[in-house]
C-alpha cells in the first residue's frame, strides 16, 4: 500500500488527478475496521489529516463552512452549530462513543455513503451543500440531498475530493431536531433516524423539511409529507396526522437489523417526537 500525505488541498487534488483510485483517509473509523475485517487493502491511500484547510469549522464566502476533516466531537460541541443547526449537533452527538467522535469526520460519514449514517438526514433538513473539487475542473457545489446516488455510491467523481459542507444561517424562528433509534444507547448503528427543520408562524408550520435515514439505500427527504403538513396549525391532531403520513410514505425492507413494519412504526413515532418537541418549545415561549 502506497501512502500519500499531502500538506495542502492542491497537493491532495493533484494526487487524485494522477491516481484516481487512491482512497482518501481522514479519521479511519469506517475504513480501518473494513480493511481489517475483509483483509482487502487499496493500492494507494491519501491521508487528509495534514491538510489544515479541511479541518475545523468556520466561514467561507460569509457562510458557515464545516471542513471535511472536522470531527464529530467538534461539530457536536460547536456553539454556532448548536445555535443555528441543532439537528446537526444532535446527530453528531449520537455517533458512536467519545473515542469514535474524536476521530471520525464529517467527510468520512458522507463519503462512506452508509444508509445508516447519522449526519446526512440532519444536513439535508439544514439545507447543506457539499463542496467538491478536482484539480482539472475546480470546485462545484451540490445539495447534500443530491450527493447520494445509490447504496454506497455518491456524486463524487474519481478525481474529486469532498472539501466540506456549506450552510446558510436559517431565518429567525427556524428550529431543527434529530432523533435516532439503535440497538442500544451508545455505539449503535441507527435502525432508523429522522431529522426535522421547520419554522412556526402564528402557530402554523412553515418552511418544513423532513429527512429519514436507514430506511432506504440513501437518505430520503419526505417532500410529500412536508407538503401535507406545511401551513397547518401545529397541534396534537396534526402530529397524529404526520405520524400516519410518515408511516405510509416509507417503503423500507426487512433485514438483519429490523423489519419493514418496525421501521415504519418507529419512524412515525420519532417524527411525532420531533414535532412534539417543537410544539412544547413553542408553548413554552
Amino acid at each position: 500500500m502506497k501512502i500519500h500525505d499531502p500538506a495542502t488541498i492542491d497537493e491532495a487534488l493533484d494526487i487524485k488527478r494522477r491516481y484516481p483510485g487512491a482512497v482518501p483517509l481522514a479519521g479511519g473509523t469506517d475504513l480501518l475496521p473494513l480493511w481489517s475485517s475483509t483483509g482487502s487493502r487499496p493500492d494507494r491511500v491519501v491521508l487528509l489529516g495534514s491538510c489544515a484547510a479541511l479541518r475545523g469549522i468556520g466561514e467561507r464566502d460569509g457562510d458557515p463552512f464545516i471542513g471535511a476533516c472536522a470531527t464529530h466531537s467538534e461539530i457536536s460541541e460547536h456553539d454556532r452549530v448548536a445555535r443555528h443547526f441543532r439537528a446537526l449537533a444532535e446527530a453528531a452527538r449520537s455517533i458512536g462513543a467519545p473515542a469514535i467522535r474524536n476521530m471520525g469526520t464529517l467527510g468520512g460519514n458522507l463519503a462512506n455513503a452508509s444508509p445508516a449514517a447519522d449526519l446526512p438526514p440532519a444536513l439535508i433538513v439544514c439545507g447543506a451543500e457539499a463542496v467538491l473539487a478536482s484539480a482539472e475542473r475546480g470546485e462545484r457545489t451540490i445539495p447534500v440531498e443530491d450527493f447520494f446516488l445509490s447504496y454506497k455510491r455518491t456524486a463524487l467523481e474519481k478525481d474529486e475530493l469532498l472539501l466540506g459542507i456549506r450552510l446558510e444561517v436559517p431565518d429567525p424562528g427556524v428550529r431543527s431536531f434529530f432523533e435516532k433509534v439503535g440497538t442500544r444507547k451508545a455505539q449503535a448503528l441507527a435502525k432508523l433516524s429522522v431529522a426535522l427543520s421547520a419554522r412556526i408562524d402564528a402557530g402554523r408550520i412553515g418552511s418544513v423539511r423532513i429527512a429519514a435515514g436507514s430506511v432506504a439505500p440513501v437518505p430520503l427527504r419526505l417532500k410529500e409529507v412536508e407538503a401535507r403538513i406545511e401551513g397547518n396549525k401545529l397541534s396534537e391532531e396534526l402530529i397524529d396526522t404526520a405520524r400516519t403520513l410518515a408511516a405510509s410514505a416509507l417503503s423500507p425492507i426487512d433485514d438483519v437489523r429490523s423489519t419493514a413494519r418496525y421501521r415504519r412504526f418507529v419512524f412515525a413515532a420519532l417524527l411525532g417526537d420531533c414535532l412534539d418537541r417543537m410544539r412544547m418549545e413553542e408553548d413554552g415561549r
